[in-house]
């Protein structure tokens, strides 16, 4: 059995021998308690659902190096800052997992990584993907580690057992509460989060 098999039968319990699909949405994380921290949204759910209409309703710029709508590139930026808060201030060069869900003409991606200049990153995503008519409108990254590269080839190996539909670390209309479970799940049984958690419970810094 795979590593990804492991860690999926751990989260979802046995595959049905019958079953032959991917699994895509309803998936029982309940076997496993998340416990990282996940920010506030700052942009309200409905001020990103309209930018979601509007995006995937779009088509690619005639032009590839017109800029997207100015509402969206704001909702984009505010997104921006809020995955900024995710960089401990007493790390902030440590390595992160990170999850992120672009929006563009026709389809959404949730795409997985890992980096040690998060807001870096982001920014470099964001400038790739603007072109092609996309714009970032969440995500979630993980505490900082010293090496983050393992437990990104084991959620994206992860995901691409379970979900399926992918190019690279982009896995289409994938949302981004499942890509989040994946990733903190892969974090929590890979790293030591569980005993610096508990550590910091018990001293009161929680």
């Amino acid at each position: 059995m795979t590593e990804a098999q492991n860690i999926a039968e751990l989260l979802f319990g046995p595959r049905d021998p019958e079953y032959q699909g991917p699994l895509r949405y309803n998936l029982d994380f309940r076997r496993v308690n998340l416990t990282t921290p996940v920010l506030p949204d700052i942009v309200e759910h409905q001020d990103v659902e309209w930018a979601r209409q509007l995006l995937r309703a779009g088509t690619l710029p005639e032009n590839p190096q017109s800029p997207l709508p100015d509402d969206i590139i704001l909702i984009q930026d505010i997104v921006r800052d809020q995955l900024s808060g995710y960089v401990e201030t007493d790390r902030p060069r440590a390595d992160r997992l990170y999850v992120l869900d672009f929006q563009g003409p026709r389809r959404q991606y949730t795409m997985f990584g890992h980096s040690t200049d998060l807001p870096t990153r982001i920014a470099e995503h964001c400038q790739a993907a603007t072109p092609h008519g996309y714009a970032l409108l969440g995500g979630w990254a993980s505490p900082g580690v010293d090496d983050a590269y393992s437990m990104e080839q084991v959620a994206l190996r992860l995901a691409r057992h379970e979900y399926g539909w992918h190019y690279r670390e982009r896995f289409y209309e994938m949302p981004l509460t499942t890509g989040m479970n994946y990733v903190r799940a892969v974090f929590e049984l890979n790293s030591d989060w569980r005993t610096r958690n508990s550590t910091a419970h018990a001293a009161g810094e929680l």
